[in-house]
């Protein structure tokens, strides 16, 4: 069985399933005519590549739109303009648009397989809101069930996957949609470590929450690409004071001040082609 790994790939191997149909956020391949027609119905899209970890917003504004990419925010684009943008942006790569769930936060469900059973092992905030954290509270039998009805539709059709992530949107209303789902394979240190998690240093998936926590509590993280090996992508995070922070990946290095300016400076510098975790430091650990 040949299967097209992706975005639109994923979503239409989850659309197979009866049950959780209602539960899938639309998907739709980005084209003029598909922009605008979504326009019609909802005041907040997100683009995302079929491959990869950028991802594009677009904000309706009474006549006008707001597109918000990883680097800068345009404002008032009208019709043809936005659109325009939005081709400088990806240039020639595929994006899909999917509408948001109104008044919703996002969660990374991760989902493991072991002797053949899915479980879910952790679950990693996408934003640090008091709000989010009560709709989670309230809703996360929901989430959990719906994150392993979709592991096993996915699983069969990857055999080696052995560990799947779900990016989920809940409101306070009890509404649940799955945005996205990450394929995480053997080597992948984000599977490795939901095995040997008790052995290891504290670790989460990289979010602005996630990165906003750590800096908070540790003196020394780390940033690591899921898939990268022998040290390569891996960044350097410390604390030289109280609102001071040294950033070093390889022979680079800034010095910034407070955790915003270090988290935009860390968006300039991650691939986008991977998703990565997010590790407590320690004096002598071995990166």
């Amino acid at each position: 069985m040949h299967v097209i790994r992706g975005r639109i790939g994923q979503y239409k191997i989850l659309m197979q399933q009866e049950q959780l149909r209602p539960y899938v956020m639309g998907t739709e391949r980005f084209s003029k005519t598909a922009l605008f027609s979504m326009l019609k119905h909802t005041n907040h899209i997100i683009l995302k590549p079929i491959v990869g970890m950028d991802v594009l917003v677009v904000e309706k504004q009474q006549k006008a739109f707001r597109l918000t990419t990883n680097l800068e925010t345009m404002e008032g684009l009208e019709g043809t303009r936005l659109y325009e943008s939005i081709q400088q942006v990806i240039g020639e790569r595929n994006y899909v648009l999917q509408p948001q769930l109104n008044s919703s936060f996002q969660r990374l469900i991760t989902v493991q397989k072991r002797n053949g059973q899915w479980f879910v092992t952790a679950s990693s905030k996408q934003t640090a809101s008091i709000l989010e954290s009560f709709a989670y509270f309230m809703h996360q039998a929901k989430l959990r069930k719906i994150a392993l009805l979709a592991a096993e539709q996915l699983g069969p059709f990857y055999p080696l996957c052995e560990c799947i992530v779900l990016e989920m949107s809940i409101n306070l209303a009890g509404d649940v949609a799955i945005t996205d789902s990450f394929l995480h394979f053997s080597v992948s240190k984000w599977n490795q470590y939901q095995s040997i998690a008790k052995f290891m240093p504290q670790t989460d998936l990289l979010t602005q929450a996630t990165f906003t926590h750590y800096l908070k509590k540790y003196p020394l993280v780390f940033l690591k690409p899921c898939n990268g090996q022998q040290g390569k992508g891996i960044i350097k995070i410390s604390k030289r004071n109280r609102r001071s922070y040294e950033i070093q990946l390889g022979r680079q290095q800034w010095v910034l001040q407070g955790a915003r300016q270090v988290w935009e400076q860390i968006c300039k510098i991650l691939a986008t082609e991977t998703h990565y975790i997010i590790q407590q430091g320690r004096s002598k650990s071995v990166v």
